[in-house]
């Protein structure tokens, strides 16, 4: 199969399909419009009329008497039909733009149709009714209830479809020529298109392919089957190109299998992996567990870096790894952003990866802070009206003594409203006295913080209260911070009380609160 030359498949639909056309108009049997015919009640009644047929007919509607033309047809109960009104579109007539209704035995409107997807033209395809009687309608755009007519001539016509058996085919990889599945990654998909005329755009149906890359089409988005004719599909996948099969002519009865689609890859980089390591003692940083080491990976341009997948937790190992087309990390220059609790940030140097070029950072070490926080006890359960004492353990992991001051900080907003927030500091005795507490620890010793904190008697619905500790270092510990940590977030849950959450779930609702209200 090759790619779709429009300019030489259009000339050449052209001149066949109007052969072709006018050659099977003239071997079907004319039936004269006979007014009137207006309303559907007053339908003009073909009987059997043995198919196909062409009616040439007439709108021609005033201000004060509208002409909408209606048929009353006899047909073979599930006999399937194809309707056609057509006018200046295609030479047909001169009415400009069509439309066409289908309805049953007793007036009541079943489908319509205003253009066919390539003209101004209208096309049905439907099943006769059990009672075998069915209504056609002739109208000019939009005339929803075919009440208002128009004016100018077209050509109604009624044939049985020439039915093809399927199209079929399978999407590959050009590279790797490994098969594309539409329920996984790339989500590969196929859509069917019908050429009429100099133009392949109406759109048939779209399917994604199965595990095994392959898609078959045997009948349209309506359900309805898939009538002989020329045909081109255009075939996508993320982080594939586009790309335009056909056209292919498929003949009555007949199938069209056309083979391994090719789809060729973007432009892509290979992946980016490394491990983030303790830099003291060479040890790796989980991401779920403390530390809950995670990266960032930023793409770089020459105004600046911005991130293209944040928020990768390493894995038991310290280890992180970024397949560049499942994030379409297309070839250029990018840097790894590491954090982790108790840790100082780090960013890695620049570095460039061009079309599936990989990059294998090795250890990335991690400086710890001065101060490093321990277990957190107390407040699980906040009654309202009441005062929550909680205390976390912190350790002087630097070289030498310590000396600083550490305080808390409360974070209050309403899930309900975002915007709605306040942030205070509190101390031993809570926000009365919110002095810093002194810190003086020896090399590797350890104390413990306590604070706080007096809750309210009436906490609206919808509220978070997350704390944090900080502290840092003399003589100005508020301008050298040496360490701070989120203690927990608490939700009310139930009435009159705030309830504690996990460590992982206080920082995913602190991440979700400070996304919405930027």
């Amino acid at each position: 199969m090759i790619l779709i030359n429009k300019a030489r498949l259009f000339s050449l639909l052209l001149s066949v399909s109007i052969g072709i056309y006018f050659g099977s108009l003239f071997a079907q049997d004319q039936i004269d419009e006979q007014e009137p015919n207006h309303p559907c009640e007053q339908a003009q009644a073909l009987g059997e009329a043995p198919l196909p047929f062409f009616i040439p007919g007439s709108l021609d509607s005033t201000e004060s008497e509208p002409d909408v033309d209606f048929y009353r047809i006899n047909g073979q109960p599930g006999q399937l039909v194809t309707i056609t009104l057509e006018g200046q579109a295609t030479g047909m007539g001169t009415l400009s733009d069509p439309y066409l209704g289908f309805f049953d035995e007793s007036c009541q409107l079943q489908a319509i149709n205003d253009d066919d997807g390539s003209t101004l033209n209208s096309r049905l395809m439907m099943t006769v009714p059990e009672s075998g009687e069915y209504v056609l309608g002739a109208s000019q755009c939009c005339d929803y209830w075919f009440t208002g007519g128009g004016i100018g001539s077209y050509t109604l016509s009624v044939f049985e479809p020439a039915l093809i058996q399927y199209i079929s085919g399978r999407v590959i990889d050009a590279d790797t020529f490994n098969p594309l599945p539409g329920d996984s990654f790339p989500y590969a998909s196929v859509s069917l298109y019908r050429c009429n005329d100099d133009v392949c755009n109406q759109w048939v149906n779209s399917l994604a392919t199965a595990p095994d890359g392959t898609f078959m089409f045997t009948n349209d988005y309506m359900g309805l089957p898939l009538t002989a004719g020329t045909y081109v599909v255009n075939v996508s996948a993320q982080w594939y190109e586009w790309s335009w099969f056909g056209g292919f002519e498929v003949l009555e009865d007949e199938a069209a299998e056309l083979g391994d689609l090719a789809l060729v890859p973007m432009a892509m980089i290979g992946f980016i992996t490394g491990r983030l390591v303790d830099a003291l003692h060479d040890t790796p940083l989980p991401g779920n567990a403390p530390p809950y080491a995670m990266v960032d990976i930023e793409r770089c341009e020459e105004w600046g870096c911005y991130a293209v997948a944040g928020g990768l937790p390493t894995d038991d190992q310290g280890y992180f790894y970024v397949d560049g087309r499942t994030y379409g990390l297309s070839p250029g220059t990018y840097r790894v952003l590491a954090r982790a609790d108790d840790y100082y940030p780090l960013a890695s140097d620049p570095f460039t990866l061009g079309d599936k070029e990989s990059a294998d950072l090795q250890d990335l070490p991690m400086m710890p802070l001065p101060i490093g926080f321990g277990e957190i006890v107390g407040c699980d359960v906040l009654p309202m009206g009441s005062v929550c004492k909680f205390s976390v353990k912190i350790t002087n992991r630097g070289e030498g003594r310590y000396r600083g001051e550490a305080w808390a900080i409360v974070q209050y907003f309403s899930q309900t409203f975002p915007n709605r927030m306040t942030w205070f500091q509190i101390g031993r005795k809570g926000a009365e006295n919110p002095n810093p507490i002194r810190v003086n620890l020896g090399e590797d010793k350890w104390m413990t913080l306590s604070f706080s904190l007096e809750i309210p008697g009436s906490v609206p619905e919808g509220t978070v209260l997350c704390v944090s500790a900080n502290i840092g270092r003399d003589p100005d510990p508020q301008f050298d911070a040496s360490g701070d940590r989120l203690l927990f977030c608490a939700i009310t849950q139930r009435d009159n009380e705030l309830v504690r959450l996990s460590y992982k779930d206080s920082k995913r609702l602190l991440r979700k609160n400070e996304k919405s209200a930027k």
